[in-house]
């Protein structure tokens, strides 16, 4: 009896249909490893039969068909969250980035912020740091070697160093560190022209062979534990008005008790400061000189300039720093 090699057996996942192949065949050409993601996110392949393969591309067809109806009358998207399929793209986390920084394009506080270092008139060393183009984030997390096309001499010239988005026609994106070489002049050097795509950040100078100082063309945005500092360092501002009963060239405007419970602590007379106004001078025509603090006593005193025996409205503003 003849013997014939390379059969493969194949047992279908669903239906248990068995059958022994040979590589190649067209019969094994039906057969297919299905991948799904079931509904925990978790990944599977099967191996189906030609009969269950059928079946599974119409419910396939059908769960497609139901999931862009419910994407055609719900805009919302969940992005940081499982959906059972792949579902988050970069343009999902471009948005998300604009959002948060509020730009879409710009150098994010991080390492050396893209620090431009010239080794020789030819040679030039970027740091790292982190950016934005068009909300794409990138980061070079180590020192990056450019090179500088040498000068013309008797002429000069502006070279950019950029941060460039590119993306193929496959879909492939990248950002990548690129030198646009200027024009050499005679005259007053100009800078080359960018695309939208570019990410400016800094100017090469270049003086016949010679090069100058790096100049940089952006401000790192802050992070938000910086612009939390600046915030909690910030003078606090109160506004208000009482009304008050004099008998005399002065009253008190704030009582120790008084000034804890509307401003949350005690005065302090090295940093904090009120002034106030009269409120109203139909009620009364005298002119507040100004507010005295005594320490003794913790009280804060408003004086006039007259004496004064009735009602007065006094605007104030507390600030605490």
């Amino acid at each position: 009896m003849a013997k014939t090699d390379n059969y493969t057996h194949y047992v279908c996942d669903r239906c248990g249909t068995d059958a022994y192949l040979a590589a190649n065949s067209a019969a094994a050409n039906d057969w297919r490893d299905v991948e799904r993601f079931d509904q925990y996110g978790s990944k599977a392949t099967r191996l189906l039969c030609k009969s269950c393969t059928d079946e599974y591309k119409k419910l396939a067809a059908k769960h497609d068909g139901e999931q862009r109806g419910g994407v055609a009358n719900v805009a919302f998207e969940i992005v940081d969250g499982m959906t059972g399929t792949k579902h988050i793209s970069s343009d999902d986390l471009s948005a998300l980035n604009i959002a948060t920084i509020g730009k879409a394009d710009c150098v994010l506080g991080y390492g050396d912020n893209f620090k431009l270092t010239m080794a020789s008139a030819n040679s030039a060393t970027l740091g790292t740091g982190v950016g934005m183009v068009g909300g794409k984030r990138f980061w070079n997390h180590a020192a990056t070697g450019l090179t500088i096309q040498s000068g013309t001499q008797g002429q000069k010239r502006n070279d950019l160093v950029v941060a460039r988005y590119a993306k193929t026609s496959a879909g492939i994106e990248s950002i990548t560190p690129v030198v646009i070489k200027g024009t050499p002049t005679t005259g007053t050097a100009a800078d080359p022209n960018v695309t939208a795509k570019d990410l400016k950040l800094w100017r090469v100078p270049l003086n016949g062979i010679s090069v100058g100082e790096p100049v940089k063309l952006f401000e790192p945005v802050a992070s938000l534990a910086t612009i939390g500092d600046s915030v909690s360092r910030m003078p606090r501002l109160f506004t208000g008005s009482k009304a008050l009963q004099s008998s005399d060239t002065s009253c008190v405007l704030f009582s120790r008790n008084d000034f804890k419970q509307l401003f949350g602590r005690d005065f302090n007379k090295n940093t904090d400061v009120v002034l106030a106004m009269n409120g109203d001078g139909v009620v009364s025509q005298v002119h507040i000189d100004g507010c005295v603090y005594f320490s003794n006593s913790g009280d804060i005193y408003v004086t006039f300039d007259r004496s004064l025996h009735g009602k007065l409205i006094v605007n104030y503003m507390v600030v605490m720093a």
